[in-house]
């Protein structure tokens, strides 16, 4: 009699538990979402309102830890936290890891774009990325490819006004792509993590680094050490969602669709989270005493023209290295001129 009652006791508990079960979605999966920036950036607060609108068109089938502020380690990491399965989803940027995404990278090559908004309806094009760019992400599910709004030159104590104003400067570059434009243009470039920048040219150490208003005036806190900012929109850096392959197979068709449907067609709401913000950060550094510089029409001609140069040099080294460095390029300029004119447009 008292095994019975066991045994009934037993059965009632699993068949609660199978209740339980059932009432779950058949898939139901938590997945971790890392990725380097502060809560407060403008794409983390997108990543937090993504994460709520899957939860809500799965069905609660897929939920999300979100691991932001470099939890997991700096940002050169995350491609590899993705891809080693130590997060499920994260957040790269392409020139964290340089030389790994060759055809990717060409995007990240001086005046290729006019607007965050306008460099990501590229990127996330789906032919480009079917033919070439999603092929670079081994290991990987790529979710959406994008890019931040173009970026300026910061210098401590010493104004760019003119092309000859770079030559001999130590100038920290945004990219491996920057660091061509730098040589290209007579200065020295100097690798160092943004975190250091303040420092460093505080100390200068460097006399000055290229990067957007967005993140130098709120990430790193530059314009106390930045006496003149020269307005040039001189380049675009590339990042991407990206998904670890594993994660992504066990996903019920209904969840890999509900993924690829939220993350098409928001250019605008993840590359224009920048452009919205780059007015402001202007204003706050011109308030904080920081003098905008701008390059006379005659110079920025020529500026474009070296661009223009270290383009075509890095395309061919590309293709020398049998990779189609100059297809790729051609694509994404025939997909820039199409996309400009309903895109953001911070170029002169």
């Amino acid at each position: 009699m008292k095994q019975n009652s066991v045994t009934r006791a037993v059965c009632a508990a699993l068949a609660t538990g199978a209740i339980g079960l059932a009432s779950m979605p058949a898939s139901a999966a938590e997945l971790t979402f890392a990725h380097f920036a502060a809560p407060t950036h403008p794409v983390a607060k997108w990543i937090v309102d993504w994460t709520k609108d899957v939860t809500a068109k799965t069905g609660g089938e897929v939920t999300f830890n979100i691991l932001p502020g470099g939890q997991l380690g700096p940002i050169t990491k995350y491609y590899d936290i993705a891809r080693r399965g130590q997060a499920d989803v994260t957040w790269i940027l392409h020139g964290g890891t340089p030389g790994r995404f060759p055809l990717t990278e060409i995007s990240n090559l001086p005046f290729m774009f006019c607007s965050g908004e306008h460099a990501t309806k590229v990127l996330n094009d789906a032919g480009l990325r079917r033919q070439y760019l999603d092929a670079e992400h081994k290991g990987l599910k790529v979710l959406q490819i994008h890019a931040h709004v173009p970026g300026q030159i910061w210098m401590h104590n010493k104004p760019i006004r003119t092309v000859s104003d770079f030559k001999g400067s130590a100038i920290r570059p945004a990219s491996r792509t920057i660091g061509a434009f730098v040589v290209a243009l007579g200065a020295k470039p100097v690798g160092m993590p943004p975190n250091a920048l303040a420092e460093n040219m505080q100390k200068g150490v460097i006399g000055g680094t290229f990067m957007d208003y967005v993140a130098g005036t709120f990430a790193f806190k530059l314009g106390p050490v930045s006496k003149y900012v020269t307005e040039m929109h001189a380049y675009t850096a590339s990042l991407a969602f990206v998904m670890n392959e594993n994660s992504w197979k066990k996903l019920s068709t209904k969840s890999k669709d509900v993924f690829t449907a939220t993350m098409s067609g928001r250019e605008k709401d993840v590359g224009g989270s920048w452009d919205n913000l780059n007015f402001k950060a202007r204003g706050v550094l011109k308030k904080g005493g920081s003098e905008i510089v701008t390059m006379a029409p005659a110079e920025m001609t020529k500026l474009k023209a070296i661009g223009e140069q270290v383009v075509q040099k890095w395309v061919a080294d590309l293709d020398k290295k049998g990779k189609p460095g100059t297809a790729v390029l051609k694509i994404m300029r025939d997909l820039s001129a199409k996309t400009k004119a309903g895109s953001t447009n911070f170029c002169s």
